[in-house]
């Protein structure tokens, strides 16, 4: 019988996280997928309530573009958060950057 693998939890994964800042390394520690790991990024946000830089996360370029007009997140990103076309968000800017916040209706 194959060996059933344990679920770390999101402080368990953050814990990782912390200690190695490339997403390859961060999966062969954890044994998941990029995009397990991706999916799980809001959750360690959330307990650490701030950005979590992670390399090679995503592809370069797919992330975030910013230009004088506006600021574009990339459908790799949102895609596995759960945020599809046509969600609406509200923008702030304050002291630590721009804040989003989806807005429900």
């Amino acid at each position: 019988m194959a060996e059933k693998r344990r679920i770390l939890s999101d402080l368990e994964l953050l814990e990782i996280v912390e200690k190695y800042d490339d997403a390859d390394r961060i999966c062969e520690v954890a044994d998941i997928t990029k995009s397990t790991l991706l999916r799980r990024y809001p959750g360690m946000v959330m307990l650490k309530k701030e950005y979590i830089p992670i390399k090679n996360l995503v592809e370069s370029g797919d992330v975030v573009k910013v230009k004088a007009t506006g600021v574009t997140v990339g459908n790799k990103v949102l895609g596995p958060l759960g945020y599809k076309s046509g969600d609406k968000f509200k923008v702030d800017v304050s002291k630590k950057g721009i804040i989003t916040l989806k807005v429900i209706e």
